[in-house]
């Protein structure tokens, strides 16, 4: 079970939603046969405590009633208030297509943004979470101590994946072979040019190596099928480790992504920004233990001639991608968990 956690699989009941602001009791009551099972969500929020927490059950059983206490392995579950994201107003819609907010972990925000925006336009690029289809594969230096909390519920489906991704990524993983990226544009201007294109390019500063050898993580979740999240992506660029003079760091390239990509700017509000987004994959290959580090390049160009230009980055990093050796897949790695139950180590 987990805090305000939506990835949990949406086949189980919700018990209840509370706000840990102003906490009360969930009163429901449940019976089960005997050998029976049941289960259900418990949705929890707070704006301005952080709280330790735990779900404390009154069970009837034979008629002896006993206490049972939910909790993370042994300790409390915890929440904390919402932490204001970094970014332009573009990067207001990125929860929408599932950018991962990492802001508590890693203190930065998590995406990158660009702070030139001028006469209310802004431009922001955020990666995305694998989703429920899509295979996750992420590379380590070292091995990360306590994942076996998170990997312990593998017959949960839509939650493991997704918990194991996040934290690898907050304890500075690489997305490892593919990843799907956006670009979300916005506009307040009240006279908004709805004839702009854009180009769109990765600027990859050159390939390295890790410091110490690679420790692969993979995790395929519940219905996961071959196509993965590539249908969500309007294009996608390839980064060749033998292209970019493999462990070179000097070899820099820039890789075309979109060009002359109409904006359609679309308003969900009437107080709103007008909004758009771009999304693409980026695949990776190359030898084991090779990473490379990217920015996204996106130029702005209106019908009147206008032409603004936005560098974009992981909070002032640079986008880093992990390559996949010709031939592996996450499968093949050391540390691989499947939801539903099986877990290879």
């Amino acid at each position: 079970m987990g805090a305000v956690d939506w990835t949990v699989a949406y086949r189980l009941d919700t018990w209840g939603e509370l706000s840990l602001d102003a906490p009360r009791d969930v009163r429901l009551s449940r019976y089960v046969r005997p050998g029976g099972t049941t289960g259900g969500i418990v949705n929890a929020r707070t704006l301005g405590c952080s709280c330790e927490w735990w779900i404390q059950l009154e069970v009837l059983e034979g008629g002896t009633p006993r206490t049972v206490r939910i909790d993370d392995a042994g300790r409390p579950f915890t929440i904390a208030p919402p932490v204001a994201r970094i970014g332009t107003p573009a990067e207001d819609g990125a929860k929408t297509y599932g950018a991962p907010d990492l802001a508590l972990a890693r203190g930065d925000g998590g995406a990158g943004t660009d702070t030139r925006a001028m006469n209310g336009v802004s431009v922001s690029g955020t990666r995305l979470s694998s989703g429920r289809d899509q295979e996750m594969w992420a590379v380590m230096n070292r091995k990360v101590r306590g994942l076996a909390r998170i990997t312990a519920d593998l017959d949960a489906p839509g939650a493991v994946c997704a918990r194991l991704e996040r934290s690898l990524m907050a304890a500075g993983a690489r997305p490892a072979a593919h990843a799907t990226y956006a670009v979300l544009f916005a506009d307040k201007s009240p006279g908004m040019d709805a004839e702009t294109v854009t180009d769109i390019s990765l600027h990859v500063e050159g390939s390295r190596r890790l410091d110490a050898e690679p420790v692969d993580y993979g995790c395929y979740p519940d219905r996961w099928e071959l196509q993965g999240n590539t249908s969500r992506e309007e294009a996608t660029v390839l980064i060749d480790g033998a292209a970019q003079g493999d462990s070179d760091p000097s070899v820099s390239s820039d890789l075309p992504v979109f060009t002359g990509e109409p904006v359609r700017y679309s308003r969900e509000s009437v107080r709103g920004p007008v909004t758009d987004a771009l999304l693409f994959g980026v695949s990776a290959t190359g030898p084991a233990g090779l990473e490379y580090r990217f920015t996204i390049e996106v130029t702005l160009k209106s019908h009147s001639g206008k032409v603004t230009h936005h560098t974009l980055d992981d909070a002032g990093r640079p986008f880093v991608i992990a390559a996949r050796p010709v031939g592996d897949s996450p499968g093949q790695g050391k540390h691989l968990y499947r939801e539903v139950g099986e877990k290879v180590s």
